[in-house]
């Protein structure tokens, strides 16, 4: 009954706007509390979306940077081919006439360290590739060496400088008539022996395979004669050759292979 006759005087009073000054009064406290509760609200709502579109916005440049990694991959692979193909036209510039593209083979020169002697290197083309045993290795037009084992995907190939390398050779001053056979003395010297007293060779002369052994084709470079040894009481002279390859800084090789 109590409070059935507050809430009739309450109706009473706010129908005659007697409540006003008290609603008045009580909003002068409550709307700053109201204010701020509803900036609290749009700033929590504000923070929402802002999270929101930061993990979008992670998500967008995870798929760009993945987007990017591909097209560097792929860029990449372009510079890497075209810098092959131009090795490739600069090897063939300076080979024979006859040797065509689908008889060569760019090879990369993996070493062999288990090799002391350093007369054998493994290159990352093998059967797969076309790569046979007696195939010749060559980098811009001088010879390197011969395959001598091969597996599926890599083979050995033994260097001219190589102890068991034996080849003949002749001088390219002096013309097919001066002849020798060559065989390898480590590092990067040859000796060619078997050369006549009456031969006429000198240092600096540059010394070519001459293909009559079957090993190499003929006109291979093998590189300059540093040293001529001739003892009147040998029959034959000799000399050395300096190869034009510089082993040490091989990387990749063209293999000529068999047709």
């Amino acid at each position: 009954m109590r409070y059935l006759l507050i809430s009739l005087f309450l109706l009473i009073f706010g129908y005659f706007g007697l409540l006003a000054p008290l609603r008045d009064f009580v909003l002068t406290f409550v709307s700053p509390i109201q204010f701020g509760l509803r900036k609290v609200a749009i700033n929590t709502k504000d923070t929402f979306v802002f999270f929101n579109n930061v993990d979008e916005v992670r998500v967008e440049n995870l798929s760009l940077l993945e987007k990017t990694r591909e097209l560097e991959e792929k860029l990449t692979i372009l510079a890497l081919a075209e810098k092959e193909n131009d090795f490739l036209r600069d090897q063939l510039k300076i080979q024979h006439q006859s040797t065509k593209l689908e008889n060569v083979t760019i090879a990369d020169v993996i070493g062999n360290p288990n090799d002391l002697t350093q007369s054998t290197l493994f290159l990352n083309q093998g059967l797969k590739d076309g790569v046979r045993v007696g195939d010749t290795a060559v980098i811009s037009g001088a010879v390197v060496g011969t395959i001598r084992n091969t597996s599926y995907s890599r083979s050995s190939m033994e260097l001219i400088t190589s102890v068991n390398s034996s080849f003949t050779v002749y001088d390219l001053n002096s013309g097919l008539s001066i002849e020798g056979l060559a065989k390898g003395k480590h590092g990067s010297s040859i000796l060619v022996e078997r050369i006549l007293p009456s031969e006429k060779i000198e240092t600096g002369d540059t010394v070519l395979t001459s293909g009559r052994d079957g090993l190499y084709p003929q006109g291979l470079i093998v590189g300059k004669i540093t040293q001529i040894i001739s003892d009147p009481a040998q029959p034959l002279k000799k000399a050395y050759v300096e190869s034009s390859v510089d082993f040490g800084k091989l990387n990749k090789v063209l293999i000529v292979r068999e047709k």
